[in-house]
């Protein structure tokens, strides 16, 4: 203290600041003035002046504000939002992928950064593993910060009630660097930090090995950290619990999007196996796959002791959440948290996509078919073997699952029986690489768009709801009826799209559910301008023909439906000992989408036949696009169309199939092509990205029978081919000699890759135990009085997924070669005998079944096919979008 005398008297710390001394005069003045016999005051910058007037006579005291210690070490501001193309990879060592668990290094420890990151090296990865999707942008700093600190910030949060942080980079998270390199970027797992004081990160670590043990003892899987970049919330729990003073569940003095367990462990989004549950409907509080554990007070000992005592507590400890099972550790000023999450995938997103065309929005993706055109998969029919030439329309599955889910899967894992498989369809709407929303009352996303409205912008999604169909599949078929759903979301500064809540549920009070829910009826075309008529009530449109689209601005969607009644499905046409399903010509169905501040109607178009639906046949000189000498005159037939989508103009336009024939049955010289143009395309003439797909028989031309084509996007006209090698030679009408198929050890099998009319790729495959197969076998060469051998027409994704990913002109384009788990457990695979007696048999219901094994679910190879870096090796890779 230094003293002062004279007036009065002065007590100051060293350091005082004049401002300080200057205040405390001022002070002095007002109290002799005024008569008050002591003062206290605190200023700005923390320092004290206590005045005290002793007979008149002040006695001053300034004490300098304390010394300020080291502030916390917060983390990086600066939200990781992912941008760019995600890349599932597989190779022949490992068919299914390569994820979690991290193979160590024995010589570090295990939260080593060298065991934490073990990047692009699949050596480190383990085969079948989940979480191993690859991100390829070419957005700078798209991936993971460079840092060493550790992300805790969610993707979602409290505007105001917190946590709360300000992006202070760039104006757009979807900036396009196009002068950046592509990147590719790889799960990292967070290590255990202390970023505040009264924090511990060996107390973390160690009650995160207690649980593990814990685990591993009762015959669980162990936990994985969770992934860098990614939402902490045992650590943002710990320290709003300590802020409330309390270790609720639930709590008013909680932030408002974290006041429910089900809030904190959704912020990053509903995790990906949730489809796989049995739901018949969904609210907020549904949240199967993701578990939290609180206490205040203890040790890391004492508070494993006191959970695997509470039978509630311990049940989580030891809950089966699957082999890719995270947890999360929080400690703050005594205060615990311990989560358990379960994640199938490290980013989330879909492979069917909606590209805004304003540039501030990103990417809108879910899980769809794989390919744009439906093929047979929603086909609403098996056959009766009894009355085969009839064909009639007994369903063999329902559409959705008795849980809710598209029958049709993909396998992504050693056990496809699992939850390993990805659905047709999804329930989940993906944005910036999780989920936003979640299709209400258990329903299966159709597709999504995002308008702007009010300042805000509009998620709209199309779902299908099983409930909602008829109980008479026979004759209105499974997908009769759709709903439009709807939910405004707030814009923030920087940040477009990103609620504070995930959206699902449709409570009228819960500011983040669904609102709308219109049903939609698009079973009940009207008759076309050809002719005919429609019976009132009767569907007359019985199925899907391909996935719904959505324009640039998300005003419209548009979708192909099969037209015909019931008895038109039933005809059945033999050509070269195959019967031909036909009837079932397609016609665009559109929904114009109109919206009020309070809700969202839709007006549905039905689409008249395209040009080429009843065009006469029409004589040309020659095949296109060969150098075959054809001794027959062959005709032009009316292209088919077999996907519809907009282009960038808003403009419809299609993806068809046509084919050129000779008429001539004995040899059936046959050319097939695919290609896009306008409704009013009738020929393969007029058809832009025209490509040749195949011919009946072996020609100069082409060695490859189509069996149908798959279309990876219609606009750019990428097309994926499968099909066999013919047999007869359409010059000599001899037969090749080549092996009978399709179970072969010979690649008989080939799948073509074209894009813009270019042909990209071409590979062949053998199929020793029957997995591979094609239904339009010209092998086969009787009709057996057990089986009707059907080609269903456009039919091609049966045992080829393609996949097509673009954003900003990057792109990946991929194929798998697998059979299809599930959509085909009604075959039965008859091997090849020395008398070419080889097809795959259509048996009644009523019969035994080929239950596929795992080995005939494994894929058999693919492809892919970038304008962006991919890694070495034999990759087949397939793509989605963020």
């Amino acid at each position: 203290m230094t003293p002062y005398t004279g007036t009065w008297w002065l007590m100051a710390d060293p350091g005082v600041s004049p401002a300080a001394v200057a205040y405390a005069r001022k002070l002095v003045g007002t109290m002799q003035d005024t008569g008050v016999p002591q003062a206290f005051r605190r200023l700005d910058d923390g320092s004290t002046v206590h005045v005290l007037l002793v007979n008149g006579i002040p006695k001053v005291t300034i004490t300098a504000p304390a010394p300020k210690g080291p502030p916390p070490r917060l983390d990086t501001t600066d939200l990781w939002v992912p941008r760019g193309l995600v890349v599932y990879p597989a190779w022949t060592a490992a068919p299914f992928g390569v994820g979690l668990p991290i193979v160590p290094y024995t010589a570090f420890g295990p939260y080593d950064p060298e065991n934490l990151a073990p990047g692009l090296n699949p050596q480190r990865w383990t085969a079948g593993g989940p979480c191993g999707e690859v991100l390829l942008s070419q957005d700078e700093n798209a991936g993971y910060p460079r840092d060493a600190k550790d992300v805790v910030v969610p993707l979602l949060y409290h505007p105001t009630k917190g946590p709360v942080f300000e992006w202070t980079g760039a104006d757009s998270y979807d900036a396009r660097q196009p002068d950046v390199a592509w990147k590719a970027y790889r799960m990292e797992l967070a290590p255990l930090v202390a970023n505040y004081p009264d924090e511990s990160a060996e107390q973390a670590a160690t009650l995160f090995e207690a649980i593990n043990d814990h685990r591993a003892s009762a015959g669980q899987t162990v936990l994985n950290l969770l992934p860098r970049g990614h939402y902490r919330p045992a650590k943002i729990m710990a320290s709003i619990m300590l802020t409330a003073g309390s270790t609720a569940e639930t709590s008013a003095g909680y932030p408002d999007t974290y006041t429910t367990s089900a809030d904190r462990l959704t912020k990053d989004g509903y995790s990906a196996e949730l489809a796989y549950g049995a739901f018949t409907g969904w609210a907020r509080g549904d949240n199967p796959t993701a578990y939290e554990l609180r206490a205040s007070g203890g040790t890391p000992a004492s508070l494993l002791a006191g959970w695997t005592g509470d039978g509630p507590s311990n049940t989580i400890l030891t809950l089966d959440v699957g082999h890719a099972a995270f947890g999360d550790v929080g400690y703050r000023g005594g205060y615990w948290c311990a989560d358990i999450i379960s994640r199938t995938r490290w980013i989330e997103a879909g492979n069917c996509s909606w590209q805004s065309s304003d540039a501030e929005l990103p990417p809108l993706s879910w899980h769809g078919f794989a390919s744009v055109n439906l093929a047979w998969e929603t086909y609403p029919a098996t056959y009766d073997v009894d009355h085969y030439t009839t064909a009639p329309l007994v369903p063999l599955y329902a559409f959705t699952t008795a849980a809710g889910d598209c029958w049709l899967n993909y396998p992504r894992a050693v056990a496809p029986a699992l939850a390993d498989t990805e659905p047709a369809m999804g329930r989940h709407i993906y944005l910036r690489g999780r989920s936003i929303a979640v299709a209400p009352r258990g329903g299966l996303v159709w597709g999504a768009c995002l308008q702007a409205v009010d300042g805000g912008d509009r998620l709209i999604a199309l779902v299908h709801h099983p409930e909602d169909q008829p109980s008479d599949y026979t004759t209105q078929g499974w997908t009769r009826y759709l709903r439009v759903w709807w939910c405004d979301i707030p814009r923030r500064k920087h940040l477009r799209a990103a609620p504070q809540r995930t959206i699902c549920g449709d409570d009228a009070a819960d500011a983040w559910g669904w609102k709308g829910g219109d049903l939609i009826d698009v079973g009940h075309m009207p008759a076309p301008s050809t002719g005919g008529s429609v019976p009132a009530g009767a569907a007359s449109s019985l199925k899907m023909a391909s996935q719904w689209r959505f324009n640039g601005d998300g005003t419209r969607a548009i979708c192909l439906r099969d037209y015909g009644l019931l008895a038109d499905y039933s005809v059945l046409y033999a050509t070269v000992g195959i019967q031909t399903k036909t009837g079932t010509w397609p016609r665009a169905v559109e929904l114009q989408f109109h919206l009020t501040a309070d809700a969202t109607t839709a007006t549905v178009t039905f689409h008249d036949y395209t040009a080429g639906a009843f065009a006469p046949t029409q004589l040309i000189a020659a095949p296109l696009d060969t150098h075959d000498v054809v001794g027959t005159p062959v005709y032009q037939h009316g292209a088919v169309p077999v996907a519809v989508d907009y282009d960038a103009q808003g403009q419809v336009v299609y993806a068809f199939t046509a084919e050129i024939a000779s008429f001539n049955h004995t040899g059936d010289i046959s050319y097939s092509y695919a290609g896009t143009g306008q409704a009013g395309a009738t020929y393969a003439t007029d058809l832009g990205h025209r490509v040749l797909h195949g011919a009946a028989l072996k020609t100069a031309s082409s060695d490859f029978r189509p069996s149908g084509v798959l279309v990876a996007d219609v606009v750019s006209g990428a097309f994926v081919g499968e099909g066999v090698r013919p047999r007869i030679d359409a010059a000599t009408g001899s037969d090749t000699g080549a092996p009978c198929y399709p179970f072969t050890a010979v690649a008989v099998h080939g799948v073509r890759m074209w894009r813009g009319g270019a042909l990209l790729d071409e590979s062949w495959y053998a199929a020793p135990d029957g997995a591979v197969f094609s239904l339009a076998d010209i092998c086969d060469s009787s009709m057996g009085s057990s089986a009707v051998f059907v080609e269903l027409p456009l039919a091609a994704s049966r045992n080829v997924q393609a996949y097509q990913a673009e954003r900003f002109d990057g792109r990946v384009f991929s194929t798998q070669v697998a059979p299809v788990p599930l959509a085909l457990r009604f075959l039965n695979a008859v091997p090849a005998d020395a008398t070419c007696g080889c097809r795959a048999e259509i048996h009644a219901v009523a019969s035994a079944s080929h239950a596929m094994t795992y080995a005939e679910l494994n894929p058999r190879g693919g492809r892919a096919i970038a304008s962006v870096p991919l890694p070495d090796n034999d990759w087949l890779i397939y793509a989605k979008v963020v």
